[in-house]
């Protein structure tokens, strides 16, 4: 039995929610468009870069899409079976790294590379 690599829609939107920013889409083409994207893919370490990749610079959320993104990411790893490493010390290392792709400063195959180191 195949183990499930992907979120849905509803699943991202209650990550938004959980992290109190309400879960409200702003841009609905631009998320349909990810989500689209994600149906394409089956390898969890893509998913995880596009979830990265495009939750930041589409910016499909009303607020808190870095953070959207990088707990949607960490759940498709999870989904796998597979840790995510990083100490609750090391959360503005993460942060600046987010920050870097929203300024377009880190393309996809650098968030990939990233993944997969944080992978354990």
């Amino acid at each position: 039995m195949t183990k499930i690599t992907k979120l849905s829609k509803d699943e991202i939107i209650e990550i938004n929610k959980r992290l109190g920013e309400g879960g409200i889409v702003v841009n609905q083409g631009n998320f349909e468009h990810m989500l689209d994207k994600l149906g394409h893919i089956e390898d969890p370490v893509e998913c995880a870069t596009v979830l990265l990749h495009d939750i930041i610079l589409r910016h499909p959320f009303l607020n808190g899409n870095k953070r959207t993104a990088f707990y949607a990411a960490i759940s498709v790893i999870e989904l796998r079976g597979l840790k995510f490493k990083y100490a609750r010390e090391e959360i503005d290392k993460v942060g600046i790294f987010l920050n870097r792709i929203a300024l377009g400063e880190i393309n996809k195959l650098e968030i990939r590379k990233w993944i997969e180191e944080m992978i354990v």
